[in-house]
């Protein structure tokens, strides 16, 4: 396709005007451990849950997770916007010191940002399986829940980036983030080819 990045809309070209998913991204800030993400992932996940949907987990390629919880029905794009705004808002209700709804960069040191925002018309957040323009080209790896529970990976902050035949350092100060085996050292297990029953159904 000549990209880098896929950006796709929370519906299908067959109906653009309905969106079929709700997305979540959890976006830690600076003293955000790793263990509070996977923590938090887990708390999203029960809530939505509660609300009859069955999400599933993505790495973004970056420091975060996604969360794609399909829909029974499809919903108007502002519809959707505000359901994802209800949910997050209750998260945040659950420690208010350390999450934060607040799309502000001057709010997200100590908090890790609850992103609802990439649900209304127009809006995208990255797609499985996209690599992101970011050094060594990480990968936005769909994950199951076992997979999450476990905590994903172990990270080094001194392992090098691999891509292709080149090798990049690794960047002073960076904070390691969970990449697909083969795209960096950080120790990921095999994923095996998700197979779906329909558009919306969540990978194995």
């Amino acid at each position: 396709m000549d990209v880098i990045e896929v950006h796709p809309w929370a519906a299908t070209v067959d109906d653009i005007e309905h969106a079929d998913r709700l997305v979540f991204a959890l976006d830690p800030g600076s003293g955000i451990s790793w263990d509070f993400v996977i923590a938090s992932a887990l708390r999203l996940r029960g809530l939505l849950e509660g609300e009859g949907l069955k999400p599933w987990p993505k790495l973004t390629g970056g420091k975060g997770l996604h969360l794609i919880a399909p829909l029974h029905r499809k919903l108007t794009h502002d519809a959707a916007h505000a359901h994802a705004r209800r949910l997050a808002q209750r998260l945040a209700r659950m420690d208010a010191e350390r999450y934060g709804t607040s799309a502000s960069l001057a709010r997200r040191p100590g908090r890790l940002f609850i992103d609802y925002l990439r649900n209304g018309r127009g809006t995208t957040a990255v797609g499985a399986y996209s690599p992101r323009v970011r050094e060594g080209f990480p990968i936005a790896a769909p994950v199951n829940w076992k997979q999450v529970q476990r905590g994903i990976v172990r990270t080094h902050s001194r392992c090098p980036i691999r891509s292709g035949e080149r090798t990049f350092p690794p960047i002073d100060g960076a904070v390691p983030t969970p990449v697909l085996t083969g795209w960096a050292c950080h120790r990921l297990p095999q994923l095996s080819r998700p197979t779906h029953s329909s558009k919306a159904d969540p990978p194995a």
